[in-house]
């Protein structure tokens, strides 16, 4: 057993030896029986960190038979003795600032007898200056030289532990601190973190390290990016925010995708747009996200313009391809993306500083399939730009509010979304996750082609981490497909037939929030188009609604009922088209049947015929 010891300043006196208990310490398929603090939350606390973080992520991965392990916040020895114990070819170095702590990981080392294993009296903290120079790799001697003082305070909860002072601390002491780049010194394959509300610090002086494997708990969210997309070598990754579920993971995977955010702009003709589209994205964010601009057939040099005002900016990327609709210019940027998570913004919009780079942190933190931003519709008139609140503001204050990767979230459920106004562009989607359920864009339908993207997404993930203070600037003009009252409404229906014939064939558990969307829908359409178009539209909506009558069970309906329309044709229309099927049974293939009113294309031909 090695000893390094930093001098620390008078303070209140440490507990002594004579206030512990033996507590059995059960890991890595050892039992040891430990001295600990009498108090009982000590023991209790730890063992919770060998169950719940530790342990679950070394059992599921090869532990090689030798190696370098950093231990930062030791404690009285819980993880790294039982761990040296285990894997006695593997050189661990202890790091534990807290007196009381320090003298039980060596009684403990003593009692042992385990030779592999060095402490260092002192804490890892970026408030100890980087060192000018790159450090060579540190024996007991230049460890001992690097250490500065640094103020500590009693931790409340536990005896043996000691937190980062605050100004106001009367009980602060100066306790020796060595700084980060000294674990990257050490050339760890396994780095062990338990150091409250340090581990920012830790993690952004760390991002160039090659660490390949890092589990904590952590206390205050290191920037995923920092971790995840910094220069170091992060082979696997597992950092739980203590207290939640809320988890920052990598499992090493050869090939896998960039630790990066793609936000995929398709753009047709936007060339007045374009540039400040871009930039707002890239303002206040980091080289984990990027810009893929897909130049769908422009003919007012779009592409041209985006390759030349970034040109020096390798975050962004155009792409050209001929005219195919806005549908395959998104479905072609993801194929060129190699990222773990997508967006897909459009090219006349805008966001807010920070709006993608605090949702990818968020995203990474809570694994979430989908994660989103509000948003604000705005206009651009005679005296600037106006921004209107959305609808959605305050629509979700009765949900509790949550707090991972610095951010105040709401956890949503998909079906409250489902129901509204779809709004693929605020959100960041894994990228996996839309591979995976086979997810796209229906490059058939050249409008209202996000529609199904926004069933289907929220159908099948899990609740969405929703962040009402980040807003997507939704720009408002009267050419938008939503403003216009022609036949593209009738791209809807095709829309819903196909997504509840895919809830049937792949058996969702519930339809009901696609059919209540419905409803919206026709509710919403019927007052946007033309005259002429209400009738058809409302046929078509109708016989959609009576083959789902005869495809799910009444109870799918709940909220779903005719009179949900908002027209009072629509009910009548609906009993007609189930009079046509009386005599034959109930049964899934309904939902299998089309009809042209379903495809505006199809009209068109039909009206040209009959002419």
């Amino acid at each position: 057993m090695n000893l390094i010891r930093g001098k620390i300043a008078k303070g209140p006196k440490a507990p002594s030896l004579a206030e512990t208990s033996l507590v059995r310490i059960e890991a890595f398929g050892l039992a040891l029986d430990l001295l600990a603090p009498a108090d009982a939350r000590s023991a209790a606390d730890a063992q919770a960190r060998l169950r719940g973080v530790y342990e679950p992520f070394l059992c599921t991965r090869p532990v090689p038979a030798e190696g370098v392990a950093v231990d930062v916040g030791a404690g009285f020895g819980s993880f790294a003795l039982p761990f040296a114990a285990a894997f006695p070819r593997w050189r661990l170095w202890c790091f534990e600032p807290s007196e009381f702590a320090a003298d039980l990981l060596e009684e403990n080392l003593r009692r042992l007898g385990l030779g592999n294993v060095t402490v260092v009296r002192a804490a890892i903290s970026a408030r100890a200056p980087a060192p000018s120079e790159p450090l060579a790799a540190p024996d007991a001697r230049a460890l001992q030289a690097m250490c500065r003082p640094a103020p500590f305070r009693p931790d409340p909860d536990r005896p043996e532990a000691v937190l980062r002072a605050r100004p106001t601390d009367a009980e602060a002491r100066a306790l020796p601190t060595v700084p980060p780049e000294a674990i990257a010194a050490l050339e760890p394959d396994l780095l062990k973190l338990c150091a409250p509300f340090e581990e920012r610090g830790i993690a952004e002086r760390l991002a160039g390290a090659d660490i390949p494997m890092l589990v904590g708990a952590v206390w205050e969210t290191p920037r995923g990016g920092a971790v995840l997309a910094g220069s170091g070598r992060k082979d696997e990754v597992f950092l739980r925010r203590a207290g939640t579920p809320w988890c920052l993971r990598r499992d090493g995977v050869e090939g896998a995708r960039d630790e990066a955010l793609d936000v995929v702009v398709a753009a047709y003709d936007a060339r007045d747009f374009i540039g400040e589209c871009v930039r707002s994205i890239l303002d206040g964010a980091g080289d984990d996200v990027r810009v893929i601009v897909v130049d769908d057939g422009s003919r007012d040099g779009t592409g041209e313009l985006v390759r030349a005002e970034f040109a020096a900016d390798a975050r962004v990327r155009a792409l050209s391809k001929p005219n195919g609709g806005c549908a395959s210019a998104r479905n072609y940027g993801r194929l060129h993306s190699n990222a773990r998570h997508i967006a897909f913004v459009d090219a006349d919009d805008l966001v807010e500083p920070g709006f993608f780079a605090r949702l990818l942190d968020l995203a990474r933190w809570t694994g979430a399939e989908v994660v989103q931003g509000g948003f604000a519709p705005f206009e651009e008139g005679d005296e600037g730009r106006v921004v209107t609140p959305s609808y959605e503001r305050g629509a979700f204050d009765d949900l509790p509010t949550q707090r991972a990767a610095g951010l105040d979230f709401r956890l949503v459920p998909p079906a409250r979304l489902l129901t509204g106004q779809p709004t693929i562009w605020r959100r960041v989607y894994r990228r996996d996750f839309l591979d995976n359920k086979n997810i796209w864009f229906p490059e058939h339908i050249r409008a209202y082609d996000d529609q199904i993207f926004h069933m289907t997404t929220l159908a099948l993930c899990r609740k969405v981490p929703h962040v009402e203070a980040l807003r997507y600037l939704y720009r408002q003009h009267p050419g938008q497909d939503i403003r216009q009252g022609d036949e593209r409404h009738f791209h809807s229906l095709e829309m819903y037939r196909a997504t509840l014939s895919r809830a049937i064939k792949e058996g969702w558990p519930d339809a009901n929030p696609i059919l209540r969307s419905f409803m919206n829908t026709v509710r919403w359409s019927c007052g946007t188009l033309r005259a002429d178009l209400r009738t058809p539209f409302l046929e078509g909506a109708a016989e959609l609604y009576a083959l789902a009558r005869r495809a799910f069970p009444p109870q799918t309906f709940h909220g779903a009922e005719p009179a949900a329309s908002g027209n009072e044709d629509f009910a009548a229309l609906v009993e007609m088209f189930l009079r046509r099927f009386q005599g034959l049974p109930d049964h899934h293939v309904w939902m299998s049947l089309d009809s042209p009113s379903f495809h505006p294309n199809l009209m068109r031909m039909a009206a040209a015929t009959a002419v």
